[in-house]
């Protein structure tokens, strides 16, 4: 480079400085006024960059994260913790990292949960729209999170790990709500006999002592989720 050059690239250095912590303010902003509105409503979020680099985590989503039950963080990156699901969740990184665009159907939140079901997450990974900005992180992926497991996850707890057939966990789950066997048995169209027997091994396989201890049973699980 010739002294010219030099002198130059000399004059134009606090431009091209001020140009960088600019677009690294804006950037920062806008993952900074994300977060708010998440915290604002109590969701739990996590904010990554174009790599799946970790730059913002809403209240919420920064007490999952410590907790470390499920997800964590790890050189910089959030991981799936011995978690069921942890493919999926990779899987799900990975394919908002390669998307430029918002996909025009946004993809299906999954569930991560511990191997007993008393920790679960429904996870959502959706790409954000990308600029053309050069410096600083801007926020590439949103990653939204719901602690708990929903009726669905209890009905697949049910069968997977309990060993209930498929009309003995819609039962359990309808006592659990409170309806009393003589309205399950109208609702599901057999005889009031059928379903006492199909209480009698719901609470066998359970190791419940009644409708109260169910209802209990079924709302422990995933309710540590976020709490922990």
């Amino acid at each position: 480079m010739d002294e010219k050059a030099f002198a130059a690239f000399r004059e134009l250095m606090p431009i091209v400085r001020s140009a960088v912590q600019l677009q690294s303010a804006i950037g920062a902003a806008a993952a900074s006024g994300m977060v708010q509105a998440f915290d604002a409503t109590g969701q739990a979020a996590l904010l990554l960059d174009e790599r799946g680099s970790l730059i913002l985590a809403s209240r919420a989503g920064e007490a999952i994260l410590s907790q470390g039950t499920l997800l964590s963080v790890r050189d910089a990156r959030p991981i799936a913790v011995a978690a069921q699901g942890s493919a999926a969740f990779d899987s799900a990184i990975g394919a908002a990292m390669a998307a430029e665009t918002p996909m025009a159907v946004p993809p299906e939140p999954f569930l991560l949960r511990s191997a007993d079901w008393r920790s679960c997450l429904t996870v959502e990974v959706q790409p954000l729209p990308r600029g053309r900005e050069l410096f600083g992180p801007r926020p590439a992926i949103l990653i939204l999170l719901k602690p708990g497991c929903d009726e669905a996850t209890q009905l697949a707890m049910l069968l997977e790990d309990y060993r209930l057939t498929p009309a003995e966990a819609e039962v359990a789950l309808s006592l659990a709500q409170g309806e009393r066997p003589a309205t399950i048995a109208r609702k599901r169209g057999v005889g009031l006999p059928t379903v006492r027997s199909q209480v009698t091994a719901i609470y066998a396989k359970l190791h419940v002592r009644g409708q109260v201890e169910l209802s209990t049973f079924l709302r422990n699980f995933g309710s540590q989720a976020g709490h922990a």
